[in-house]
C-alpha cells in the first residue's frame, strides 16, 4: 500500500489531524486567492459605471437613467444565460453547498462554479440586491473540493474541505475569521465536530490573511464605538427581537410564496422580471442597490433620515425577496445584514422619538438588528453574534445581541414555523437536508475506518489442496466470484469446517453448506452512511470495498453487523 493509500485511511477514521489541518490551510489559501480575484472582477465591471474606484458601489450617486437599466440589463442577461445553460449547470450559491453536502458527500462540479462566478458578479455589478458571500461561498468551496477530489480523499475529509472553503468565504468577504468558522458549522455542515474545527480555523485564517493583504485590515463595514447606555433598555431590546424575527419570518414566507408561485414560469423570465422591479423600486431607493455596505456603515454612524432608513428596510426586503425567489444569483447573508440594520435604525429612531435622550445610539439598535436579522434568517445565532463581537470589537455588546438574536431564532422557529431562509427554498425544490443524528455520526466516518483487508478473493470451484492452501494464511472472509465478478462473501471458518467435516476433493463454495452473504460495491471514498444505505438499498448485509479501477482493486470488505456494533459502541 502507498504512503498516499495509508494517508487516505488514517484520514478515513479522522486520525490524521496534522494532515487535514495543512489540507485546510491550503485550502483557505486557495479560497482566498480565488476570492480576491472574484472580487477584483466585480470591481473592474464596476468601473465601467462609476469611472473612479472609491465610488465603487456608490450606486446612489449614478443618473436616474442607471438605476433603472442597470438591474433590467442585469436581470435579462442572467436570464438568458440560465435558459441557455443544462439544468444542472443552474444550480448555484449556497443552497447548492448545502445541497451537494447533504445529496453528493461535498462533490461539487466545478462547471457550476464557473457559472457563479461569471452570473454572480454580474448580478453585483448591475447593482441587483444581492450579498457577495452567496458567490464567494460556493466559488470557495468549489475550489476546496476540487482539492479533496484531486487527492482522492475519502467523503468524510471532502465534507471538512467544503467547510473549510466556506468559513474561507466570509473570512475573506467581511473579515471576520471567527464568523466564518462559526458560519461553516452552523450554516452548512450542519455539525460541529473536534476534528473539524482545526482544519476549517486555519482555512478561515489563511483566507484572511489574503485578504487583508490585498485590502487592508478593515472590516467589512465603518463601525464606531456603540454600547447600552442603561439596562433599562433591556424591555427595548427584547422588543427588538421579537419584532425582528416577525420581520424575518415575514421576508423568508415571502421569498419562499414568489418561488413556488413562478416555479413553472419560463426560466429567461424570472431574473428578467426582477431586474424590472429592482429597477423601478432604485428610482426612488437607490440604496437597495448591490451589498450595501455603505448604507449598512452610515446606519452605524446615525447618517441616514428616518425616512431614508424606512423606505431602503420597505424597498430592500421585497427587492431582496424578488430576487431570491426568482432565482437571481447572489447570497442572502448581505441583505439580511442590511435589512437588519436598517429595521434596528428604524426602531432606534421610534425609540428616540417615544423617550428623546434616555437610550443609546441609533447606531447601536443598528447593529443589533443586523445580527437579530441574519441570525433568525439563517438560523445562525452563533456566527450572528460572532459577526457582531469582530465587526464592532466591544465584547460589551454580546450581552444584548444574545437576548435580541435568541427571541427573534424562537419567533421564527417556533411562533411561524419557518426554518432557515436556505433549508426553505431547498425544501421548496424538494431537497430535504434534514438528516438524522445516527447518518450525521456515520458520514463523519469513512469506510476506511472499519474496512476489514483480511480477505481472499477466489472462483466458486475449487479443489481440496487449493482450500488447504487458502486458509494456511488465515483469512478472514472469502469473496466468492462467479463469472469474474464479485457474487457473495463467506466467512473462511465455513470453509474450515467443511474440510473437517468432508473429505470431498472438488468443492463448490456455492454449494457447501455455510452462510453466505449478497454485496454491493462501495468506493474507498464512501462514508458508512453511504455503505449503509446502499446495503439498505440493495436488502443485503456486506460490501466489497474497490479503490481506482473496479473489481481489480478490491481491497477489503465491511458488513452491516461491523458498522452497527461501531455506532452501538460510540453511542455508549
Amino acid at each position: 500500500m502507498s504512503l498516499m493509500e495509508q494517508a487516505r485511511l488514517r484520514l478515513a477514521g479522522m486520525e490524521a489531524p496534522l494532515l487535514l489541518a495543512v489540507l485546510g490551510l491550503f485550502c483557505g489559501l486557495f479560497a482566498g486567492i480565488v476570492i480576491v480575484i472574484f472580487r477584483f472582477y466585480t470591481d473592474a465591471v464596476v468601473l465601467i459605471w462609476f469611472q473612479d474606484l472609491e465610488r465603487v458601489q456608490d450606486f446612489e450617486s449614478l443618473p436616474w437613467e442607471l438605476r433603472l437599466v442597470l438591474p433590467i440589463i442585469g436581470g435579462v442577461v442572467i436570464g438568458i444565460v440560465f435558459h441557455l445553460l443544462p439544468n444542472h449547470l443552474r444550480s448555484i450559491g449556497v443552497r447548492h453547498v448545502v445541497e451537494r453536502l447533504a445529496m453528493h458527500e461535498g462533490h461539487l462540479p466545478m462547471k457550476n462554479a464557473i457559472v457563479q462566478f461569471f452570473t454572480g458578479g454580474f448580478a453585483l455589478t448591475c447593482g441587483l440586491p444581492v450579498g457577495r458571500e452567496g458567490p464567494a461561498i460556493h466559488l470557495g468551496s468549489a475550489v476546496s473540493s476540487m482539492t479533496g477530489k484531486q487527492l482522492h480523499l475519502p467523503n468524510n475529509s471532502q465534507r471538512i474541505l467544503v467547510g473549510c472553503g466556506t468559513a474561507a468565504a466570509i473570512a475573506a468577504c467581511f473579515n471576520t475569521p471567527l464568523a466564518g468558522v462559526i458560519f461553516a458549522l452552523e450554516v452548512v455542515m450542519l455539525e460541529y465536530t473536534i476534528a473539524s474545527f482545526i482544519p476549517i480555523i486555519l482555512a478561515a485564517v489563511s483566507s484572511t490573511v489574503v485578504a487583508r493583504i490585498v485590502f487592508g485590515n478593515d472590516v467589512a463595514y465603518s463601525v464606531p464605538a456603540l454600547d447600552m447606555i442603561s439596562m433599562w433598555e433591556i424591555p427595548a431590546i427584547v422588543l427588538l427581537g421579537l419584532i425582528g424575527g416577525v420581520w424575518s419570518a415575514g421576508f423568508i414566507t415571502l421569498t419562499e410564496k414568489i418561488a413556488q408561485f413562478t416555479n413553472n414560469w419560463p426560466r429567461w423570465v424570472r431574473p428578467s422580471l426582477a431586474g424590472i422591479l429592482v429597477g423601478g423600486l432604485a428610482l426612488v431607493a437607490p440604496e437597495i442597490m448591490g451589498p450595501g455596505y455603505d448604507t449598512v456603515s452610515q446606519s452605524f454612524h446615525g447618517e441616514l433620515a428616518f425616512s431614508v432608513l424606512l423606505l431602503a428596510l420597505l424597498a430592500k426586503t421585497v427587492a431582496t425577496a424578488f430576487c431570491g425567489g426568482l432565482s437571481v444569483p447572489g447570497g442572502a447573508i448581505g441583505p439580511s445584514l442590511f435589512i437588519g440594520a436598517a429595521l434596528g435604525g428604524v426602531f432606534g429612531y421610534g425609540l428616540d422619538a417615544i423617550l428623546p435622550g434616555d437610550q443609546s445610539y441609533v447606531g447601536f439598535y443598528a447593529m443589533l438588528g443586523l445580527a437579530t436579522l441574519m441570525s433568525a434568517t439563517l438560523y445562525a445565532p452563533l456566527a450572528a453574534l460572532m459577526a457582531l463581537l469582530e465587526l464592532t470589537g466591544n465584547p460589551n455588546i454580546i450581552m444584548p445581541g444574545m437576548l435580541s438574536v435568541v427571541l427573534a431564532n424562537l419567533v421564527v422557529s417556533h411562533a411561524f414555523h419557518k426554518r432557515s431562509i436556505i433549508q426553505t427554498m431547498l425544501a421548496a425544490r424538494g431537497v430535504e437536508t434534514r438528516i438524522s443524528p445516527l447518518m450525521m455520526l456515520l458520514r463523519r466516518i469513512s469506510i476506511g475506518k472499519l474496512l476489514d483487508t483480511s480477505i481472499v478473493i477466489l472462483d466458486r470451484k475449487l479443489t481440496r489442496v487449493e482450500a488447504e492452501s487458502i486458509l494456511k494464511s488465515e483469512p478472514r472472509w472469502l469473496l466468492i466470484k462467479e463469472n469474474n465478478w464479485p457474487s457473495e462473501l463467506m466467512h473462511a471458518g465455513e470453509l474450515a469446517a467443511f474440510l473437517l467435516e468432508s473429505e470431498q476433493n472438488d468443492i463448490d463454495l456455492m454449494e457447501i453448506p455455510a452462510k453466505r452473504e449478497n454485496m454491493v460495491s462501495v468506493h474507498l471514498q464512501a462514508t458508512l452512511a453511504e455503505a449503509l444505505e446502499s446495503m439498505n438499498e440493495k436488502n443485503v448485509d456486506a460490501a466489497y470495498v474497490y479503490h481506482r479501477g473496479g473489481t481489480d482493486r478490491i481491497i477489503g470488505v465491511v458488513t452491516r453487523g461491523k458498522i452497527e456494533h461501531y455506532y452501538t459502541y460510540r453511542s455508549t
